[in-house]
């Protein structure tokens, strides 16, 4: 039956030859559809003129179409048994609903959607995978299986992917993290590097030098030897830093350790022992910890 009736926005006029009162039909005037009203006037349509042809056609063709409609039914059996059904995923403890289908915990009392479950398993010693109970010996090294208990995880296979991707991502990150860390260790200034290792050292070479020509004779024997031993340890010290061996900094800082200690010991005849001990420890302080701060977060510089 076709209906005819006028468009209720630009008020023109509207055929119809498919639809029923109450369905929805589109004027082609202004593209707004209009619900076919109960007085919609009722049209001869073009297609009820043939429809008596056709049922004559389709009589003639009933006896010819047998395999066909098996064919099509085959077909809409294969068609559903494709289609995925999708179920609501349910909370077990309130049986809520859950509005999305990636949900992990209920969203109304927080179960856990997928809890986790114990199950025997077999188990190769070598490669530790992991494997049915039919299974007896490991198919990837031939090892003879034990029986385990491991943790299955229910959760669907994308939100498992999905979290072994997210994973990786995060250990990118980290190891590109590190490797920026690295980067900017290794453009830290060494202004104090160079100058312990040019000016500091060959000074203090110059100092003992000096000492040993003026008051050698004077200080004696022991003074004599204790300012070579020093000189020596601090050839030693200037070679290691300049080569930047693994050692080299810990050495500048023993050499300056005995050095204050050693001028330290040298005043005690001369002023009182309380006063030169408490200014001792002041000086290594005030020398030795600034410049263990500095070396050791620079120490990834030293690795010959």
């Amino acid at each position: 039956m076709a209906f005819r009736f006028k468009c209720a926005s630009c008020d023109s006029e509207i055929v119809t030859q498919y639809l029923k009162v109450g369905e929805q039909a589109l004027c082609i005037e202004c593209n707004k559809y209009n619900i076919i009203p109960n007085n919609a006037t009722a049209i001869p349509s073009s297609l009820q003129s043939r429809t008596k042809e056709l049922d004559k056609i389709r009589k003639k063709l009933k006896n010819h179409i047998g395999d066909t409609k098996k064919t099509k039914k085959s077909d809409f059996v294969n068609r559903t048994k494709s289609v995925k059904i999708i179920k609501k995923l349910k909370c077990e403890s309130c049986g809520q609903e859950q509005k999305r289908e990636s949900a992990l915990f209920c969203y109304k009392c927080g179960t856990d959607l997928y809890p986790k479950e114990m199950a025997n398993v077999m188990q190769c010693p070598k490669c530790n995978e992991t494997f049915g109970l039919s299974f007896t010996f490991c198919d990837e090294d031939g090892s003879k299986l034990y029986l385990t208990v491991k943790q299955v995880d229910n959760r669907p296979k994308e939100l498992q992917d999905k979290e072994a991707a997210i994973k990786r991502v995060n250990k990118t990150d980290t190891n590109r993290t590190s490797e920026n860390q690295v980067e900017s260790n290794d453009i830290l200034p060494m202004n104090w590097y160079k100058f312990v290792l040019w000016i500091m050292i060959p000074l203090g070479w110059i100092l003992l030098l000096g000492s040993l020509l003026l008051i050698g004779d004077i200080m004696g024997s022991t003074f004599v030897i204790l300012n070579l031993f020093g000189m020596f340890f601090s050839v030693m010290v200037f070679y290691s830093l300049l080569n930047k061996t693994t050692n080299s900094w810990k050495y500048l800082l023993l050499l300056k350790f005995i050095s204050i200690v050693n001028r330290g010991w040298a005043k005690s005849d001369t002023y009182d022992s309380a006063g030169v001990i408490l200014g001792t420890l002041i000086v290594l302080a005030i020398f030795l910890i600034p410049n263990y701060k500095y070396f050791n977060r620079r120490k990834h510089l030293f690795v010959n």
